[in-house]
């Protein structure tokens, strides 16, 4: 999701002006070597994802954090298919403009497409929490989760619905998840004291 506080987001967004990736340049060097199938791809681009979460878990300052969550949001957005990567870019622009029912017919067509595209899924989810339509948002953060459980900004995403809906303890349970895999993710540290204190009665 897309959250002041999920800068990452996210949420349900930070992520959200990701650019498509461009086609690498052809030299002979290129056509001379066999490229490589999509299942390839795709474990390699699952192996970096492991290393960048890694080093995010154990990073040490926020810019460090900062630069690792940038890699991490690319990739997340990435997808095999040149048209789902066309509707995502509109998705994303038709969130970013608040239009949120063309947000929705786009991101439908790609679920419907890619179903195992987690970010479809947490790209939806924020349309439906800007448009308080918080059970739904909530139904398509599981499915983020179940497809990508180190999603820190879908976490992050589900902590800010269930405080919209008033339940502070999950929220308060969420943002802690999601701060074990991203330990500098925005806004969520300040998130946590502030439910502690509500929840747990303790001092700030």
């Amino acid at each position: 999701m897309r959250f002041g506080l999920l800068a990452a987001a996210a949420g349900l967004a930070g992520l959200i002006a990701q650019p498509v990736l461009a086609q690498e340049k052809v030299t002979e060097e290129t056509v001379a070597k066999p490229s490589l199938t999509l299942e390839e791809r795709k474990d390699i681009d699952a192996r970096l994802l492991d290393n960048l979460l890694a080093r995010l878990n154990a990073a040490t300052s926020e810019r460090q954090a900062k630069a690792i969550e940038a890699t991490v949001l690319q990739l997340w957005l990435r997808n095999y298919s040149a048209s789902v990567e066309v509707l995502m870019k509109q998705a994303i622009s038709a969130i970013n403009d608040e239009a949120h029912a063309s947000a929705l017919t786009l991101l439908d067509t790609v679920i419907e497409i890619s179903p195992d595209y987690a970010e479809a899924w947490n790209k939806r989810a924020t349309v439906h929490f800007f448009t308080q339509d918080y059970e739904r948002s909530l139904a398509d953060i599981d499915r983020v989760l179940e497809l990508e459980p180190r999603h820190f900004g879908a976490l992050a995403g589900r902590a800010l619905v269930h405080r919209a809906m008033g339940d502070k303890q999950k929220a308060l349970q969420s943002f802690r998840q999601a701060l074990e895999i991203h330990p500098y993710l925005d806004g969520a540290k300040s998130a946590v004291k502030a439910l502690k204190k509500e929840v747990e009665g303790e001092r700030i």
